[in-house]
């Protein structure tokens, strides 16, 4: 039963600590908020995630794409409950080793301009727990992490799975297929949304994912959840006033929404709550938007949650 959502904080590892546990992230990731690749600290691999609590009801599970909560290999999804891994293991401006030269962090513009240079952030792309690629070639990351996950898919759809997806863009540095690739800076954003749009298409083509299971096939059977990323606003990260930066953070952690793909009406088979059916169809899906407070030091509350079909 899906009754709400709210993202426990606004950057990369916090805000996925709490989305793979259920956890406050202060609770399962000591006190960092974002890892680096000097740290040699992670998710612990005793606690619970969603991906060890589905293997004990016989789902595969797979995590591609953006992982964020320890690179060394006993903080790696192999480690947490998922049977394979591929993406790359923290942001996408992250070099390794750590203290590898990379290129001027918020030359943004600069870096679009220059397509054929995203390995020179030296980012490793990981399979499981070993370096693939390295560095990655950031051009074709979101095409790739389609064609892995629509692998995987293919591979379990006669049995329960669980696949986890976080794309690495539209984080920072931005790049696209050559084919794709438009050298207009102010469409820089909206090209890779785009992309990662079409990507996610592929993956729910019923074409790509059907198959003989009654008449429903694999899409009426599984519940696909998009959720957006909270990004902060950068001119409050330059603002000298930290109040002002608090301020900022409490807005973007404030609107945060979720998708919600149900075409076989799985969750609106569950009883309903408060008089609220929570479920969807692929032509009207159920969008959530959740509301909480922040405060300073302390842990977040929801605050209100808003259901609209």
């Amino acid at each position: 039963m899906l009754t709400s959502f709210y993202s426990a904080n606004p950057v990369c590892s916090a805000s996925r600590a709490a989305l793979m546990t259920g956890c406050y992230p202060r609770r399962v990731l000591e006190k960092k908020t974002v890892l680096f690749p000097r740290d040699n600290v992670g998710l612990h691999p005793e606690e619970t995630t969603i991906a060890d609590v589905l293997k004990t009801k016989g789902y595969a599970t797979a995590c591609v794409g953006k992982w964020h909560l320890g690179h060394h290999p006993e903080f790696l999804p192999t480690a947490q409950g998922f049977d394979s891994y591929f993406g790359i293991p923290y942001s996408n401006d992250m070099s390794h080793p750590a203290g590898a030269k990379r290129p001027a962090y918020g030359k943004w513009d600069l870096h679009w301009s220059k397509p054929d240079k995203s390995t020179d952030w030296k980012t490793p792309l990981i399979e499981n727990e070993k370096i693939l690629e390295h560095p990655v070639d950031q051009r074709t990351i979101t095409r790739r992490y389609t064609d892995r996950a629509i692998s995987f898919i293919e591979s379990n759809k006669q049995n329960p799975f669980f696949l986890y997806l976080a794309h690495s863009m539209p984080h920072v540095p931005l790049y696209l297929p050559d084919e794709l690739y438009n050298p207009d800076p102010k469409r820089a954003y909206i090209s890779v949304i785009e992309h990662i749009d079409a990507e996610v298409g592929r993956r729910l083509d019923p074409r790509l994912v059907t198959h003989e299971t009654g008449n429903s096939g694999i899409r009426g059977q599984s519940v696909a959840i998009a959720e957006s990323d909270p990004v902060l606003d950068r001119r409050a990260l330059r603002s000298d006033r930290a109040h002002d930066r608090q301020e900022r953070q409490i807005e973007a952690d404030d609107s945060i929404f979720r998708v919600v793909d149900d075409p076989g009406d799985l969750i609106g088979r569950q009883p309903r709550i408060d008089g609220v059916q929570h479920a969807s169809t692929a032509a009207n899906p159920v969008v959530q938007l959740e509301m909480s407070i922040a405060v300073p030091g302390q842990s977040r509350y929801p605050l209100a949650a808003a259901y609209t079909q």
